[in-house]
């Protein structure tokens, strides 16, 4: 499920997805300028609706 997640975060140009040829295949990924907005907006509209802090499972 990660997988298919990260695959389509790429996709849509979010993060970077860079796969290395080694044993095991190397994948790193991080955040594009426009995906650190998402995130950094999506947080900050968490924090203005005074919504709980997430709880773990």
């Amino acid at each position: 499920m990660l997988t298919r997640t990260l695959r389509s975060l790429a996709r849509d140009g979010l993060i970077p997805r860079t796969v290395t040829p080694t044993v095991p295949v190397t994948v790193p990924h991080g955040l594009i300028d426009l995906g650190r907005r998402a995130a950094y907006d999506g947080a900050s509209a968490w924090t203005e609706r005074g919504s709980p802090a997430p709880r773990g499972r």
